[in-house]
């Protein structure tokens, strides 16, 4: 048998004997985290692959001996979250919560703890007993990351384990720690500072759902309560089928809370409560858990280039630099497809003609067909390579080139921002044949009708975000929002948490993408 064949054997063992009852064991993590190299290195052939009912996500399951305890291994959707803006995350929460497994083995990146412990500590939220596997350990010994694990295991209340799961470094321990933490029975929920206002709401909601025993046969009530102020819509459906005498009520306090939060933070509950668990996740890392080499910091030279790209000094100047060498490529190299295109129209009218005789149907085809669809088709490259090259600046955000610019040399103290403007206005148009003014988004976002999510960090260094309301303010489009990320700097809001990609589900539900 080969090393893979061996771990398989190691971990799992025999197949369970046909209907003997055992546990089950689900796998979660988030995508690209190596949660389906983990699966397979545990079941092997034993698994089978279908389809969760009434939806097209992947239902994968396996049969897998413990210390000669049947297990039923659920290989969850990747997620990075428990929220219900996609039917990976609905499956994922619905096997979770309604009691459909009986621990949970959380395939993390061990290189990205902080991002991927945001999907452990809601399962943790929820009373599921968790087993956190860093996985991937090799990669990040490489990287000169070291986690101590039984620090961390200390400090979050759960085994935290290395693996490596493609060649099955580590895997029986965790199949083995899932197990025992099975046998249980789920445990208290994790509880974790909100924030004054915003715990109390928790505390005081969850005192409410246990009294009135609302939805506790199906969720936790600490984890309803939790779900009912991020405004989770399918919750608070769940909650007017149970109680529809009470949920008005129910909801309305939620309300109430949100308006209360809103005033004082200038966000949502969601975020504020996404905060929180980021702040408690980082909390946990910042002493002492997760060390690096020096220099081997694999985001060191990103985050030297983001220094240089996005000051404020040298930002604006790369931004025009850029900007210009976008238009240079264009026109260069697009001269030659260009050439080529013309060239062969021409040749192709002129071969027609010679065979044509003089008159009205020649000059139709060979000089109002061929000629204009070979002058408008000549102008594809062009295009082609200026949406190639834009498609890498779009997320920018500036509503107006010229005005940005300006703005940015008023903050510098830069003197005459309107000749220094006009000037590169000026220089653009003859090097290039383009205006600098021509280079408005906001121009374009008026013709446009079509549903529109405007995104932008409430710490932006580069692009105000006012720029964002300007943008949303001249669409036309009847469906249109604004996200503004707490924290977020120039082109980092995905970074995050969760509510970035849950807002984006969101919309494109709702614009019935």
């Amino acid at each position: 048998m080969n090393d893979k064949e061996n771990a398989r054997t190691a971990a799992a063992g025999n197949a369970s004997p046909a209907g003997k009852k055992g546990y089950r064991i689900a796998l979660a993590g988030n995508p690209n985290c190596g949660k389906t190299t983990l699966f397979n290195a545990y079941t092997g052939s034993r698994q089978h692959v279908g389809n969760y009912p009434g939806v097209t996500v992947d239902r994968k399951e396996g049969t897998i001996s413990v210390d000669n305890t049947p297990v039923t291994l659920v290989d969850l959707p990747g997620t990075y979250s428990l929220t219900a803006y996609s039917q990976e995350e609905l499956v994922a929460r619905d096997e979770l919560s309604l009691g459909r497994v009986d621990a949970v083995i959380d395939c993390a990146d061990a290189s990205a703890l902080e991002r991927n412990m945001l999907l452990t500590v809601q399962m943790m939220e929820m009373g599921m007993p968790v087993v956190l596997a860093c996985n991937m350990m090799d990669e990040a010994r490489k990287a000169g990351i070291h986690i101590d694990m039984q620090k961390l295991s200390e400090q979050l209340g759960t085994p935290v384990l290395p693996i490596v799961a493609r060649n099955g470094e580590g895997i029986r321990e965790v199949a083995r720690a899932a197990l025992d933490l099975a046998k249980k029975g789920r445990k208290e929920p994790l509880h974790i500072n909100y924030g004054p206002e915003l715990t109390e709401a928790v505390e005081a909601l969850e005192k409410r759902l246990s009294e009135e025993k609302i939805l506790i046969d199906r969720y936790h009530p600490h984890w309803t309560a939790l779900k009912l102020l991020e405004g989770d819509t399918k919750v608070q459906e769940s909650v007017r089928e149970a109680r529809p005498d009470l949920a008005p009520e129910i909801l309305s306090y939620c309300e109430g809370i949100e308006e209360k939060v809103k005033a004082a933070t200038q966000a949502t509950c969601e975020s504020v409560i996404t905060d929180a668990r980021y702040g408690y996740i980082r909390g946990l890392l910042a002493q002492g858990v997760v060390k690096q080499d020096p220099g081997k910091d694999r985001l060191a030279l990103s985050d030297r280039l983001d220094k240089i790209l996005t000051n404020r000094f040298l930002g604006p100047l790369i931004m025009i630099g850029v900007l210009y060498l976008m238009f240079v490529i264009t026109f260069n190299l697009g001269a030659y497809p260009q050439e080529w295109l013309e060239d062969f129209f021409a040749w192709m009218g002129s071969e027609l003609g010679d065979h044509m005789d003089d008159g009205l149907l020649k000059s139709l085809i060979c000089d109002g067909i061929i000629a204009g669809v070979g002058g408008v088709v000549s102008f594809v490259p062009l295009i082609a390579i200026m949406f190639a090259l834009i498609a890498f600046i779009e997320d920018s955000g500036y509503s107006d080139l010229s005005r940005l610019l300006e703005e940015r040399m008023e903050d510098l103290d830069i003197p005459y921002p309107n000749a220094i403007i006009e000037g590169a206005n000026l220089l653009m148009k003859i090097r290039t044949g383009v205006f600098l003014r021509d280079v408005s988004p906001i121009k374009e976002v008026k013709k446009s009708t079509l549903p529109i999510l405007f995104i932008h960090g409430s710490r932006d260094e580069l692009i105000p975000p006012h720029m964002m309301n300007d943008l949303a303010a001249q669409s036309p489009s009847p469906i249109k929002e604004e996200l503004l990320i707490k924290g977020g700097r120039h082109a980092e809001n995905d970074t995050l948490g969760d509510v970035y990609f849950r807002q984006i589900f969101r919309f494109l539900e709702e614009a019935g993408l």
